[in-house]
């Protein structure tokens, strides 16, 4: 058995659909099987005849290869991605074949390769990462000639296409160790005639998010860790080190943090040098690997566990986390943030691998969740004065289909302790906790969105006087702070204000 290295990507094929709330209403007028049937051509079709066109393609003219690979090393949605309608006018072969020239010369129907522009647009090949160390970093264009497979949820099995065009049917359960490229639906970008848009071959497109724009990419300088408390700076430094006494007291860190209120300073003006993080992530068992699959059509509903499911195929995890807020003033606040992560960020991996007969594949023997770190998952500052003393984190790993609103309840405490001061010259907090006065308590109801498809991980609550730190470590040398953790039920996280300014 090996440690499965860093590249390999546990993303499925599909996303769990939702569990929605009865007052839940489906916003985009057509199904997605709706849209299927009045689809001049099956996907599955379009798929088929690609895949095997490609697969040919990619065989005979190694200028192919190298032009996927470049392509794919742009990573324009912050993943190894080549959306098809955006490069299939590209000249690719010496003699002045385009992308589509090429593919459509090796089908046996052209018409289903013409017909991608209309019924499937958003067609993307993707280049895996295998824990082979197959890879777009690592794939030699000009000697390794890929097989192709195409992203089918409805099935326990997944088609690859070799060079000649032929194609066999292999088990979710195992993972590729030889070159392959994966042909599904970019869930990334959107097809759309407004400004603002990337533009090609006559279609324009924009992201979902920034945070999928390969364009404003920010390369981490180092990788972050644990919280180590003389790098933290300000008052979150300070209630690192003295987290005993606080917490010994009961008061609450925050208070100290944001107004600079202790047992010494009672009173002290808002401080909006700091911003609440998301600065940990874990899942909390295997079993989170299987949540992110496909609940409906998953094959692992049948018995098989989570090796049934081809965790190699769909790129990288992309999650949303909303947060949401009563405020003194009554209308409230939803917050949402997008973050990424890959497979190997998260868990821990151990596969053996098997001789197929034609080829060598991995099966996943062992899954183990380790702590992420999500780089700037910032929100915003907490005023006690404005908001409530409760905020409400839902998680979700996301598909971008139709949208579900639903409503979600907070109820929070208003704190009331707050009265203009001389000395300040401005507006103080009176008062450790609610201080002298009577706190209000008070529910809001709030509609968020989420997508069809998408797997709900769960929500917790974060009270304003909750400890950040209880406890402290090391870290090679260095003292560390142990922050407190909220649990969703499928994952764990924690909230710490950070000094930013």
């Amino acid at each position: 058995m090996k440690t499965l290295k860093p590249y390999l990507t546990l993303v499925f094929f599909s996303l769990i659909i939702c569990s929605c709330q009865e007052d839940s209403t489906v916003e985009d007028g057509i199904s997605i099987e709706q849209s299927e049937q009045n689809s001049s051509y099956k996907k599955k079709e379009l798929y088929q005849e690609f895949a095997k066109s490609l697969a040919i393609s990619l065989n005979e003219e190694a200028t192919l290869r190298a032009f996927i690979k470049e392509e794919g090393m742009k990573m324009f949605d912050n993943d190894y991605d080549i959306l098809y309608l955006s490069v299939k006018d590209e000249v690719v072969t010496a003699d002045g074949l385009s992308f589509h020239q090429l593919i459509t010369k090796h089908a046996d129907n052209p018409l289903l390769i013409d017909a991608i522009e209309q019924d499937l647009p958003l067609l993307n090949i993707y280049i895996p990462e295998l824990p082979s160390g197959f890879s777009c970093d690592t794939w030699d264009s000009s000697t390794e000639v890929p097989m192709v497979t195409y992203t089918d949820k409805s099935s326990d099995r997944y088609m690859i296409y070799d060079a000649n065009g032929e194609n066999k049917a292999i088990s979710n359960e195992l993972i590729p160790g030889f070159p392959i490229l994966v042909l599904k639906e970019n869930e990334r970008v959107k097809i759309t005639n407004t400004s603002d848009t990337k533009s090609n071959s006559g279609f324009a497109f924009e992201f979902a998010y920034d945070v999928f724009d390969g364009s404003k990419r920010n390369e981490i300088s180092q990788k972050r860790n644990e919280i180590i408390l003389f790098d933290l700076g300000g008052r979150t430094a300070n209630v690192g080190f003295r987290y005993k006494s606080f917490n010994d007291a009961g008061n609450w860190q925050r208070d100290y943090v944001y107004y600079g209120i202790d047992e010494q300073d009672e009173r002290g003006p808002f401080d909006n040098s700091y911003s609440e993080f998301i600065y940990s992530i874990r899942f909390l068992n295997s079993d989170g690997l299987i949540q992110i699959s496909d609940a409906s059509d998953d094959p692992s509903t049948t018995g098989g566990g989570w090796n049934n499911v081809p965790g190699w195929t769909d790129g990288i995890f992309d999650f949303h986390v909303t947060a949401v807020r009563a405020a003194q003033n009554g209308t409230g606040e939803t917050l949402k943030k997008v973050f990424t992560a890959r497979g190997s960020d998260l868990f821990n991996i151990n596969y053996d691998s098997i001789d197929y007969g034609f080829a060598e594949f991995y099966s996943i023997t062992s899954i183990t969740p380790k702590t992420f770190y999500p780089d700037k998952l910032e929100f915003t500052d907490w005023d006690l004065s404005v908001y409530g003393t409760s905020w409400k984190f839902i998680f979700e790993e996301f598909d971008l289909s139709q949208t579900i609103t639903e409503s979600r309840t907070v109820t929070s405490k208003l704190a009331t302790n707050f009265g203009f001061d001389i000395g300040f010259g401005k507006k103080v907090k009176i008062g450790l906790k609610f201080g002298a006065t009577q706190e209000n308590t008070k529910s809001e109801t709030f509609t968020t969105v989420t997508h069809v498809g998408s797997d709900f991980l769960g929500e917790c609550i974060v009270d304003f006087g909750d400890p950040i730190f209880i406890g402290q470590g090391w870290d090679d040398g260095a003292l560390t702070g142990v922050t407190r953790k909220y649990s969703t039920g499928s994952l764990e996280m924690d909230l710490v204000p950070i000094f930013t300014n």
